[in-house]
């Protein structure tokens, strides 16, 4: 009888070790599944992470690179304009005698009745020593074609650069249009 008390504990206590067994296994079956629900969640989140990164830093230079276009292009732009206004201003100071004469002549009817001193450039203080009062002093002083009228009470500058780029700010928003449009 004591044999058969001890023959059920001792089956009772392997059934309950093999209940316990089995919810060992099940529990650790359970951890790994968790657990490498928790890595491929971390794994996808690290990766999100990293995408989300190199979208901002592809977004970054795309905005920095349209910028820099921009600059770039209006730079040129503003370099086509100088060019053409500098070529301007080469093909004013190369005019034939004629074309010149009357440019300067143009340029003087616009001058005050006073009496001063001009500074000009070398082939325009020749032309101006021809259309002047003799009482207005003449000198080639000027390393550019055109002249600056000076008086007591005024100084007007007709250099063929700066009345160039008086016309350049006047002229310029259409030429832009005209060329970039």
């Amino acid at each position: 009888m004591v044999e058969d008390i001890l023959k059920a504990v001792d089956e009772k206590a392997k059934e309950q070790i093999n209940v316990i067994v089995q919810e060992k296994e099940k529990a650790l079956f359970a951890l790994e599944q968790y657990y490498g629900l928790a890595i491929k969640e971390k794994q996808k989140e690290q990766k999100d992470l990293a995408f989300n990164k190199i979208a901002k830093e592809i977004e970054d230079f795309e905005k920095n690179f349209q910028v820099k276009i921009s600059f770039r292009t209006q730079e040129e732009k503003n370099n086509l304009i100088k060019e053409i206004y500098s070529e301007a201003q080469n093909k004013i100071s190369n005019l034939g005698d004629p074309e010149f004469k009357k440019f300067i002549k143009q340029m003087l009817s616009h001058l005050p009745q006073k009496k001063g001193c001009i500074e000009a450039g070398k082939r325009t203080a020749d032309i101006l020593k021809g259309f002047v009062d003799k009482e207005i002093k003449v000198e080639a002083s000027l390393l550019e074609e055109g002249f600056i009228f000076k008086s007591n009470d005024v100084e007007i500058d007709f250099r063929i650069s700066q009345v160039l780029l008086g016309m350049e700010e006047k002229i310029s928003p259409e030429l832009i249009k005209m060329l970039f449009s």
